[in-house]
């Protein structure tokens, strides 16, 4: 297993100097990206992420002068050059070298990096026992300011949050809009089972909108699930049946504690193992019309 980074084309190591100090994803945080993760080696829902890739670079002003299938021929030899069983990939897009102000186009070509890494192994025991989310003083960005739609490179909102998170001994943080809503976690989207009935926040709410996000609100309504988009307050989730949320390395994951209070009986409910599995049915149906990246 291995790390293989791709900037611009020129093939590398976490220990070779590919990137420019001068470049403006790593001076301002003016870059985009995205995660994705294998399944048998092939990316999931790869065109799914290129086309949020793009969305998010245009909203920047970025540029990208690469074409689709230039940059998927690049991703194909990084992961084939990495030769991980399964692979995390996070591909970022930045603005490029520039000159050190905000000057609008000092920035000329932007930066393609493409970086492959072995898979997380995430523990059994996170699906089958749950864990423990809990709820931060960090904010999620109010209207007004960088647009929720955006997969900014710039998270540190969301390392505040994880960190606070982590120092109440929870795996994921949770955070609240100005509104006192409930957004999303600092590395994932949230959703509230009361009733049998599913509710996750809406994109109102000032949450980026997760492609993991998207396939389980598709997968609940196929299979005869109750769900419903629309605001959720603390206490939503304080009083809950069950939690869960949802990112794309991670899938679906139960809460069972969030804070000082047990979710449900303190397990995995019904309802999200129903999803969790339906999940994996689904994900396979996705791969079986892909067979390769192309």
């Amino acid at each position: 297993m291995s790390i293989r980074i791709n900037v611009d084309g020129q093939m590398g190591t976490e220990e070779d100097r590919l990137l420019s100090a001068l470049d403006q994803g790593f001076l301002f945080g003016a870059s985009v990206y995205e995660t994705i993760r294998t399944y048998d080696g092939v990316p999931f829902v790869l065109e799914r992420h290129l086309e949020r890739l793009r969305a998010s670079a245009e909203a920047l002003g970025i540029d990208i002068d690469v074409s689709r299938e230039t940059l998927t021929e690049r991703l194909r030899a990084t992961l084939e050059k990495a030769g991980n069983a399964e692979s995390s990939i996070r591909i970022v897009i930045s603005a490029g070298i520039g000159a050190i102000d905000y000057r609008t186009g000092s920035a000329r070509k932007p930066t393609v990096v493409i970086i492959v890494r072995p898979l997380p192994a995430f523990p059994e025991s996170l699906y089958q026992s749950g864990a423990k989310a809990a709820f931060v003083t960090v904010m999620r960005a109010s209207r007004g300011n960088l647009s929720p739609k955006i997969k900014s490179s710039n998270l540190l909102n969301n390392i505040m949050a994880l960190r606070q998170a982590h120092e109440k001994g929870a795996y994921e943080a949770l955070l609240l809009n100005g509104r006192g809503e409930v957004c999303e976690g600092s590395m994932s989207n949230v959703f509230v089972v009361r009733g049998g009935a599913v509710a996750t926040p809406p994109l109102s709410s000032g949450l980026l909108e997760g492609i993991t996000r998207e396939h389980v609100i598709e997968i609940a309504r196929a299979n005869s699930i109750e769900l419903e988009e629309k605001t959720c307050t603390p206490e939503d989730l304080l009083g809950a049946d069950e939690v869960f949320i949802t990112a794309s390395a991670r899938e679906v994951v139960p809460i069972v504690r969030v804070d000082e209070t047990t979710i449900g009986d303190g397990k995995p409910g019904p309802v999200t193992q129903k999803i969790m599995k339906c999940y994996q049915v689904h994900v396979r149906a996705l791969m079986s019309t892909t067979e390769t990246v192309d």
